[in-house]
């Protein structure tokens, strides 16, 4: 087979509106899901240190990269291998991060929780 040629402009085809999906170009519709989780930041754990000896920062991460890649800001860090375990928290970043809508994983929302950033729950 040989090359294909196309004389003239191509043809123009005419986008049909549907009357139930007409918005505005470029913007899309969101679920109530959605408007919560806007922001795709999470607060995570980073894991460093050598083989058998881990030790973790805690950092803002896209919740798109690796679990030890880019990151956005350190917020502290976190040794589980002390008695008792050190946890170290910038508590005024932290805070800044939730209130910019950042999602801490379960096991940062604990260490957060030690850490005096969020509230106590009531005895």
């Amino acid at each position: 087979m040989g090359w294909v040629t196309l004389e003239g402009p191509p043809p123009v085809v005419a986008a049909q509106a549907c009357p139930e999906t007409t918005r505005a170009p470029g913007t899309a519709t969101r679920s109530a899901k959605d408007l919560t989780n806007a922001m795709a930041t999470r607060i995570r754990l980073r894991r460093v240190g050598r083989t058998g000896q881990s030790y973790f920062r805690i950092v803002v991460a896209d919740s798109r990269s690796p679990r030890d890649g880019r990151f956005v800001a350190t917020i502290g860090n976190y040794n589980p291998r002390t008695n008792p375990p050190h946890i170290a928290v910038d508590a005024e970043q932290a805070r800044a991060w939730l209130e910019k809508g950042a999602l801490p994983t379960d096991t940062v929302r604990s260490l957060l929780k030690k850490a005096g950033v969020f509230g106590q729950r009531p005895a």
